[in-house]
């Protein structure tokens, strides 16, 4: 088998002992064409490997080992990995499959198609942003406040959740909008509550001006000053997460909130 790593500072130690043990099993290390990437720290390391291994997220299959804290994405700890190793010698796992978000970011100079795991936002901290939300390019509403979140059903537990979202089912082919201290008064009114959109539905984000706005996919930000609009929607893409057996969804969010 193939594997390759993606792993964070302060691991360097544990990938040298894990290299060995692979070497010593008869697997290869490849970066270039893996089988299975295995990544070595927390949430925030699991997206960065989803983005260096971008273009063979259908032929791969990631395994997490937590180095972090919360863990959400990884399923294993590092004194497991040879237990790990030989459950996927001996195909003695199961595959959680997260759909990712895809995003078009317009400019006049063109446009960026993206994906993400988590979540896109698009925030202003420093003045009343105005965006106008459009559904299938069917103008909904106008939206004054802080900012937009789009959320996977997997990003739903994150900053979304933070945000009095919905925990939506990653067996659910869905995306969520949530807005970020909107205004609501007699003069400006919005829906003012968390929007779940099925397959297919395109949410698109104009404004008069974007100025001052920030862009961010994942862990990564830019500026949207220059942004016309951005257009979301649930993609036919999915992260192939390995899991142990008999370890749901819900299991997952019910270990991260409740125990």
């Amino acid at each position: 088998m193939r594997f390759a790593f993606v792993y964070r500072q302060g691991c360097e130690q544990k990938l040298v002992d894990f290299y060995d043990y692979l070497q010593e099993r008869g697997h290869i290390i490849d970066y270039i064409n893996p089988e299975y990437v295995i990544v070595l720290g927390g949430d925030g390391t699991i997206l960065r490997a989803a983005r260096e291994y971008r273009d063979s997220l259908d032929q791969i299959k990631m395994i997490g080992i937590n180095f972090g804290k919360l863990g959400f994405y990884t399923d294993f700890l590092p004194d497991e990995f040879k237990e790990m190793i030989s459950l996927i010698e001996s195909n003695q796992y199961s595959i959680c499959r997260l759909p990712l978000l895809k995003y078009e970011f317009t400019t006049d100079q063109g446009s960026e198609i993206g994906y993400a795991l988590n979540e896109i936002t698009v925030v202003n901290p420093l003045h009343t942003q105005r965006i106008d939300i459009y559904i299938n390019n069917e103008m909904f509403e106008s939206f004054k406040g802080t900012g937009i979140v789009i959320s996977t059903p997997s990003g739903s537990t994150a900053y979304n959740k933070s945000l009095g979202g919905s925990v939506v089912d990653i067996n659910l082919k869905a995306f969520q909008l949530t807005e970020i201290a909107s205004i609501n008064n007699r003069v400006f009114a919005t829906l003012g509550s968390s929007m779940v959109f099925g397959e297919g539905n395109v949410i698109t984000l104009k404004s008069p001006s974007f100025s001052g706005t920030t862009f961010t996919c994942d862990d990564l930000h830019k500026s949207a000053t220059e942004m016309k609009e951005l257009r979301a929607t649930i993609s036919d893409r999915y992260i192939q997460l390995v899991t142990k057996k008999n370890h749901s969804f819900w299991d997952r969010v019910k270990k991260a909130f409740l125990e």
